[in-house]
């Protein structure tokens, strides 16, 4: 997917786009069935390691980190980081 967004502005040929269609399709269920989609891990899974982190780096004498569970930017980048980690690497996130 990533490839095509950098190569191609619009797709033309009818195959890649029955393709790219099929992976879309295919990742909007998957995320879907996650517990109610992103919208839902962000809530759940995202608050929770935003204040994992946050912990640990106020343990480090960072000041600023006790915002970082209220920033929802971070809260989705780290819900995407968790849901695109391979579970074998995850261990005991949440």
């Amino acid at each position: 997917m990533d490839t095509v967004i950098r190569v191609v502005d619009v797709l033309r040929r009818s195959l890649l786009l029955r393709v790219v269609g099929s992976i879309l399709k295919k990742l909007l269920y998957g995320m879907r069935e996650a517990g109610g989609g992103i919208p839902a891990m962000v809530q759940t899974i995202g608050k929770r390691l935003a204040e994992r982190v946050s912990r640990t780096a106020r343990g480090w004498g960072c000041r600023s980190a006790v915002r970082w569970t209220e920033e929802q930017g971070f809260i989705r980048y780290l819900t995407v980081i968790y849901v695109n980690t391979p579970e074998l690497f995850r261990g005991d996130v949440v």
